[in-house]
């Protein structure tokens, strides 16, 4: 090792939230030949604990825009689930970003469900939708994923296995610079 690199703690991809928030991972998987998806959302703390998550199947949709939009609709009835108010929301879709800071107006497809998602948000005394890059979406997309393998749940305190390595990347990378 050269004598000038020294070891830092850097960050690499997900990004723990603001102070006494919760953030909300989501993300969806669309099959455009079997009009099929499955979406994933994950809930971790200001420290970057693990709170819960859960995946599921969708049977039949009609396109990318819904899958995502469900993904989103199923994170925020997780959070109430669980008792979150104050929250940021993550999806690697700017669309369903986009649509929920313009108040959740949609005019195709998944109107209906962007009405209802918005209706959802209103709950939360503090909620916050951010874009984030694929690769700060990693445990999402895996529990997403993990539906192809038949593996549809929801987890509280304790992580799925599938995702645990995911979980400890996120939170830090020893890099050398």
């Amino acid at each position: 090792m050269a004598s000038d690199a020294k070891a830092t703690i850097k960050r690499h991809g997900w990004e723990r939230p603001r102070s006494n928030y919760v953030k909300l991972n989501v993300d969806g998987a669309f099959d455009p030949d079997l009009l099929k998806g499955s979406y994933g959302a994950v809930i971790r703390d200001s420290n970057g604990r693990f709170v819960a998550a859960g995946n599921g199947e969708i049977d039949w949709c009609g396109d990318a825009l819904i899958v995502e939009a469900l993904a989103l609709r199923f994170g925020l009835n997780l959070a109430t689930t669980v008792g979150c108010n104050r929250i940021e929301v993550n999806s690697d879709n700017i669309e369903v970003i986009e649509t929920m800071k313009n108040g959740g107006r949609s005019f195709d497809l998944s109107a209906a469900v962007f009405d209802d998602i918005y209706h959802l948000a209103c709950d939360f005394p503090h909620i916050i939708f951010e874009h984030a890059p694929r690769e700060t979406n990693c445990a999402a997309h895996d529990l997403a994923k993990l539906v192809r393998s038949k593996v549809c749940a929801g987890w509280m305190e304790d992580p799925p296995v599938e995702i645990v390595d995911t979980l400890v990347k996120d939170n830090m990378v020893i890099t050398l610079q």
